[in-house]
């Protein structure tokens, strides 16, 4: 087991000042097959990443892409990070398309597909262990906790995948450093003509 429910932390109300970021795992069978799922989530100064919103469905990129920029659209993300692979190949065009047809600009981030899913959500898993992993009190909660308590025997595993592309991407962003206070010389009069 990589995920622990102790280390499911709840929380109530989200810090003001998150780095907001995206990241869905993306299928393209409707009625079938796996499962596309979004996910947006806020990374704090300290690096704990809140989970925001979170979208799923067994559709067609024609409905996910929509679903993925009304996502966009609320949530204002600095990034929205995806796998590189076949599906990006054959949807960013659509995606960019709407995007600007839409006027929801987003900088999109395309993460390569390493080694196996587990080593690929060990970002997130990690974030987990060390109680920074925090979940609101949300309808889509319970079965994305239910993935990721089986994970990796369980199926379907989409959910637990999107989240460790957001774990990927929010380690990306670093933690967030305050700006070092600049001590000003005045200019005296040996410089002064």
């Amino acid at each position: 087991i990589l995920f622990r429910a102790d280390d499911m932390a709840r929380y109530e109300q989200a810090p003001q000042s998150l780095r907001v970021i995206g990241g869905s795992d993306y299928a393209v069978t409707p009625d079938g097959g796996d499962w596309t799922e979004h996910g947006v989530a806020g990374v704090s100064d300290d690096g704990s990443v809140y989970l925001l919103d979170w979208w799923r469905g067994q559709v067609g990129p024609e409905i996910w892409i929509e679903r993925k920029i009304d996502m966009m659209a609320r949530w204002g993300p600095l990034k929205w990070f995806g796998e590189a692979g076949p599906i990006r190949r054959a949807t960013e065009g659509q995606l960019r398309a709407r995007m600007t047809q839409r006027d929801v600009p987003c900088l999109l981030e395309w993460l390569p597909s390493i080694t196996d899913k587990a080593t690929r959500a060990q970002p997130i898993i990690a974030t987990a262990g060390m109680g920074r992993l925090f979940w609101p009190r949300a309808a889509w909660v319970p079965e994305l906790q239910r993935q990721c308590l089986v994970f990796p025997a369980g199926s379907p595993d989409d959910g637990v995948d999107a989240l460790s592309i957001i774990g990927r991407g929010a380690a990306t962003l670093g933690r967030a450093r305050k700006p070092a206070l600049v001590e000003l010389i005045p200019i005296t009069s040996a410089f002064r003509r």
